[in-house]
């Protein structure tokens, strides 16, 4: 009985299981290279902010991201209709996520996630 060689199998699998990382995960590890960073270096990478607010010589960068999505029902599947929707409408679902990026002396010091799409 021939052994399969764990190593190669185990090289392919790796970009794989990679692939399903969580997008909050995914977008905590690229903006965690920001921080101790200038905001500079923060602003050419993400653009513009949406928003900015500053107090008490801190301030908070907030980028925004929004994407709406229609969901086709799920058909149904019995008399009279064998696979039609049934008439049931399109539901809209709004995903929204908004990063915010707390800065001191032009410098990134952290930053936070608030949404259904972070």
């Amino acid at each position: 009985m021939r052994r399969l060689p764990v190593l190669p199998l185990l090289a392919l699998a790796l970009p794989l299981i990679s692939a399903c990382t969580p997008p909050g995960q995914a977008r905590q590890a690229y903006l965690s290279q920001f921080v101790g960073q200038p905001e500079l270096n923060l602003i050419n990478a993400l653009g513009v902010p949406d928003r900015v607010y500053e107090t008490d010589g801190v301030k908070f960068l907030a980028f925004v991201e929004n994407q709406v999505d229609a969901v086709q029902p799920m058909p149904f599947y019995g008399p009279p209709y064998w696979g039609a929707s049934a008439g049931f409408p399109m539901q809209v679902v709004q995903w929204q996520c908004e990063t915010t990026v707390v800065i001191r002396n032009g410098v990134v010091l952290n930053f936070s996630f608030r949404g259904n799409a972070c």
